[in-house]
């Protein structure tokens, strides 16, 4: 009996993840959708003594729409709003993008206010940063990122703040401001959160509509009024710069909102929601962002010996423009279905992988990782090995998802830095989540983190 092993070939593409491709198609990395969010390393320009000034682990998130759009950056190793920004998204620098290696991406539009490296949350009023040179994530018993909910274009964040459980949507107000809303589980602890930094006394504030109180701040850029809605224990407080919001310890779950409106003019309160809805119910799936499919046919190898090599078509031409530079695949259970990631971010599904390979049906799983390179289906889970963490992906309904992650890599600032264990997809994934990783990214310091 004759056995012949038989393999898909997928191992052509990988060449351009390690090295940017020149024959790319011009600025195919500005016409992808990357989605509602994208991962990356976000530089925000330099400070004052001439150095870079990067949120090594962003969280980039789209608001408004194509006439308004807008975007709100978290640092998910402090859970701080980092920056938000109007007009475009950003300027493609950086290797995964135009191909530059001494660079990283930078907005592409008016900046409406920015934060400090730090702690986003103060626990019993203090905010200070214990991290070695405030790289890595913080302590977990001062914040942890858990992950994020996808519903439809509606993105929800799940983290800590000491030992409350958070969730928080962040949108667009009809005048152009910045909108975050929290829901937050009892706490035994005063929290604070950061809501603006200023760099002028804001004085008191400017006007209350019911429950919310407006402030105004010079940030460096523009006049911005900061507004709160929700229980009325909850208050902002200026301090040292800051305006922060304040939250007693509290035995039954709470909901809140503020506003951050530039240039807000009469602060009368018109088309203001003044309460927070429940964030809960939009974490079950909601309506599917890629519904369509996109279908090939792969060829079979023909080789007479017992090994064979057949080719699984990748659908190169697709509705999002996807740019399918493949880092890692594997295999589901019953060996008809795969799972392959994508440089820029994506994750897909392949069906229809049998002995004829006549019809293979694609469906985009996921989008906006930080360029996973590594993929591995545990129990039909799929886990991605990303730059900035490792992530599971949950399906939810059959077509959504929400992804939880393990964040203890950090984000080195040296180039080059990434280890063979980050790229590799079978990384003892189903044994080994503690790790600490560092992977690279080109700034002009080295890591304090130490390479083991």
């Amino acid at each position: 009996m004759k056995t012949k092993i038989r393999v898909p070939l997928l191992a052509m593409f990988f060449c351009c993840v390690a090295s940017y491709c020149a024959d790319a198609p011009k600025k195919q990395w500005e016409a992808m959708d990357y989605g509602p969010f994208l991962s990356m390393t976000l530089n925000l320009g330099s400070k004052a003594n001439g150095s870079e000034n990067p949120v090594l682990k962003a969280l980039v998130i789209k608001l408004g729409d194509k006439e308004h759009p807008a975007y709100i950056a978290y640092d998910t190793d402090t859970m701080r709003v980092a920056t938000a920004w109007t007009g475009g998204f950003i300027d493609w620098k950086g290797t995964i993008f135009n191909g530059n290696h001494h660079a990283q991406p930078k907005p592409a539009g008016p900046i409406l206010f920015q934060s400090n490296n730090g702690p986003g949350w103060g626990i019993d009023g203090k905010f200070d940063d214990p991290r070695e040179a405030s790289r890595g994530p913080m302590p977990r018993e001062m914040t942890q990122y858990k992950g994020l909910y996808r519903n439809g274009d509606k993105i929800v964040l799940s983290y800590a703040a000491g030992d409350c459980n958070v969730l928080e949507m962040p949108s667009l107000d009809w005048r152009g401001g910045i909108v975050r809303e929290f829901n937050l589980s009892p706490s035994t602890k005063a929290l604070s959160l950061l809501a603006l930094e200023y760099t002028e006394d804001p004085g008191s504030p400017k006007a209350t509509i019911g429950a919310a109180s407006f402030y105004t701040a010079d940030t460096k850029h523009k006049w911005t009024g900061t507004g709160l809605f929700g229980d009325s224990k909850i208050e902002f407080k200026s301090e040292k710069g800051r305006v922060n919001v304040v939250i007693p310890p509290h035995d039954k779950p709470v909901a809140f909102k503020f506003y951050i409106l530039t240039n807000p003019g009469p602060l009368d309160g018109n088309g203001i929601v003044a309460f927070a809805q429940d964030l809960e119910k939009l974490t079950h799936g909601g309506p599917d962002l890629w519904p369509e499919t996109v279908e090939t046919q792969g060829t079979l190898g023909k080789e007479e010996g017992p090994y064979v090599v057949d080719t699984l078509t990748i659908p190169e031409k697709n509705p999002w423009n996807s740019w399918m530079r493949i880092g890692g695949f594997d295999f589901f259970a019953d060996g008809k279905r795969a799972a392959l990631c994508t440089w820029s971010g994506d994750v897909w599904i392949v069906s229809g992988i049998d002995d004829a390979l006549g019809k293979l049906t694609w469906k985009r799983f996921a989008a906006g990782l930080y360029q996973p390179l590594g993929l591995k289906i545990v129990d039909d889970k799929i886990y991605c090995t990303c730059r900035d963490q490792i992530v599971k992906l949950h399906d939810l309904n059959g077509d959504r998802f929400c992804a939880d992650q393990h964040g203890d890599m950090r984000v080195a600032e040296e180039a080059h830095a990434r280890k063979r264990e980050v790229f590799d997809h079978a990384f003892h994934i189903a044994r080994d989540f503690g790790r600490r990783k560092q992977v690279g990214i080109a700034f002009d310091k080295r890591s304090v983190h130490e390479n083991k």
